[in-house]
């Protein structure tokens, strides 16, 4: 697992740097220049004239902007990137604690659970149930959020690739910003449409831009509810909110605690209902 990790990671720093170099050779060989100078950036400045009074592009110092920015993004994964190689020692430690715990999970996992369950003041049938939606919803809120967000960094990366921007690093960090609800991908691939605009690339951006806003876009709007509801039988709409609640309280985590809770919570109230149904239902009719 290590290897392959070590393997993976150093060469995604080592695509995002020269991603940010290439950057900043563009500015250093006056690449912003020309383009403040061309008809683009004149268009930009009429615009910015009529529409934004306030704002003066003239006093930015863009090229320095763009290549300080640059700069310190290249350093920061420098330092990344030996942050990561020093703690290894880290990593390998909490490898050997997983796998010590997990040796014991798998061994005495059986009775585990039945001790559980023993305290639970529930009958076997109704924990049966509880167990069998924990399963199908942790299992559905894991593949959901994880197998979408591996399937949208492949898709961007191939898309990336075709117009010429590295791929294996930011179609990494495309899979990453899909788990981030609501603009997703798009903090990724818009930019780079920007950038191809910026340097004439016309057709590379145009095909970037309907690639990613079609089928990238589309894995996010069908796999994602495919897999995330299909097994823990949840409704799209019920399922949208428990994401969006579970990154409100939880962070980015909360993809995967927000359906977890609320199918369990789900199932909790079904077993209350089952439960009571003559009373709710006399309750119902008085």
């Amino acid at each position: 697992l290590l290897g392959p990790v070590t393997l993976m990671g150093g060469a995604l720093v080592r695509q995002g740097i020269s991603s940010l170099h290439a950057i900043q050779d563009w500015v250093g060989a006056g690449g912003m220049d020309k383009l403040i100078g061309s008809g683009i950036g004149v268009r930009i400045e009429e615009f910015t004239t009529r529409f934004l009074p306030g704002l003066d592009l003239g006093a930015l110092d863009l090229p320095g902007l763009l290549a300080a920015s640059s700069s310190a993004s290249a350093s920061w994964m420098l330092k990344f990137g030996g942050g990561l190689l020093g703690q290894a020692g880290v990593v390998l430690g909490k490898l050997v604690l997983m796998l010590f715990v997990l040796f014991y999970f798998l061994r005495d996992g059986e009775e585990i659970l039945s001790a559980t369950l023993h305290l639970l003041p529930l009958r076997s049938s109704q924990e049966e149930r509880l167990i069998l939606r924990f399963r199908a919803v942790s299992r559905s809120a894991i593949f959901g959020a994880f197998g979408t967000a591996a399937a949208q960094g492949l898709a961007g990366g191939i898309g990336l690739a075709i117009v010429g921007i590295p791929a294996l690093f930011w179609g990494a960090v495309m899979a990453l910003a899909s788990l981030i609800p609501v603009v997703g991908t798009a903090l990724v691939w818009v930019p780079a449409c920007i950038y191809l605009l910026l340097v004439g690339s016309w057709g590379k951006a145009l095909f970037l831009a309907l690639f990613c806003g079609v089928a990238v876009g589309s894995i996010d709007n069908l796999l994602r509810p495919l897999l995330m509801s299909g097994q823990a039988r949840m409704s799209t709409l019920w399922l949208f909110l428990a994401i969006l609640g579970g990154v409100d309280a939880f962070g980015l985590i909360g993809l995967i605690y927000g359906p977890l809770i609320f199918g369990l919570l789900a199932v909790l109230l079904f077993l209350y209902e089952e439960e009571f149904h003559g009373f709710l239902e006399a309750q119902d009719e008085s």
